[in-house]
């Protein structure tokens, strides 16, 4: 959590640049020490690092797909990344002057994809052959930190945070609501109607969104990726049922929606209740 009040400055940062990172599929150990500042917007996978020279006052980090960490400048850490579950991200390097401070990494889950959004759009213009006005990656950059430095100050939802929790760790499989209630420590009825009324979503209704979500940006992040193994990777049955979970909400046909996905600059389909997406 940031500790000091917010100036007129604290969203006032440069890019230095940006990049959609890719790690090997060979275990390695990487030390980062005086570098920029980092913000790392994870697409896939896990990033795993930590911090401290010594046994007792190490700390791990580890964060997974709809997680962002930010680094502040010069912060020493060692990075390893895990073959089994590769990482894919949008990493930022940022002169962030009012940024927070210190040599732990601050973390926050991108809950509603914001970031993850608004990365993947300073990326495309960032990469595009037509130059825009320094003054728009600016307004990205900003909005990015600003988005980032509210969910710093605005706790989340325990509740929604509990099924999150659950969700990540059973990324690739398929569970019940029963389970889920189980988890977060309610009876099912109760939790069904607790979690509609502070989210809008039924519980599962939640689930299958931020399933396919991920699937949208797995398609979108690796092209090649066939359909049954994105299924997999998401916990959804079968490729059969993505595309018809798909195509009830967006409206859009597999071979559509992959095109449109694989287009510079494409946004995700933000989904809501109702079979509706909001940016079609």
């Amino acid at each position: 959590m940031l500790r000091k009040p917010l100036s007129e400055k604290a969203f006032s940062a440069h890019l230095l640049s940006i990049l959609f990172f890719k790690s090997s599929e060979i275990r390695q150990q990487t030390v980062r020490q005086g570098e920029p500042a980092e913000l790392i917007v994870m697409v896939e996978g896990v990033y795993r690092a930590r911090t401290g020279g010594k046994s007792e006052h190490v700390r791990r980090v580890e964060a997974k797909a709809g997680e962002v960490v930010f680094w502040p400048s010069g912060s020493p850490r060692m990075e390893e990344n895990d073959p089994h579950l590769p990482m894919r991200c949008y990493s930022l390097y940022l002169e962030w002057p009012e940024g927070p401070r210190g040599e732990e990494p601050f973390c926050v889950n991108d809950q509603q994809g914001l970031i993850r959004y608004l990365a993947m759009h300073l990326l495309a213009i960032s990469e595009s052959r037509i130059s825009v006005p320094p003054t728009i990656h600016h307004a990205f950059v900003n909005a990015i930190l600003a988005e980032f430095t509210r969910l710093l100050l605005v706790p989340s939802d325990p509740l929604e945070s509990k099924v999150l929790a659950f969700l990540n760790a059973h990324r690739n499989q398929p569970f019940r609501l029963q389970e889920l209630a189980r988890f977060v420590g309610l009876e099912s009825h109760h939790f069904s109607r607790a979690f509609k009324k502070r989210t809008g979503f039924s519980p599962m209704e939640y689930v299958r969104r931020r399933r396919l979500e991920w699937a949208c940006s797995l398609i979108q992040s690796v092209p090649h990726l066939q359909l049954r193994e994105i299924a997999r990777r998401v916990g959804i049955r079968d490729e059969n049922e993505l595309r018809r979970q798909l195509r009830r909400y967006t409206s859009l046909r597999m071979r559509y929606l992959r095109s449109m996905l694989q287009k510079p600059g494409a946004p995700l389909p933000l989904l809501r209740v109702g079979g509706l997406i909001s940016n079609p």
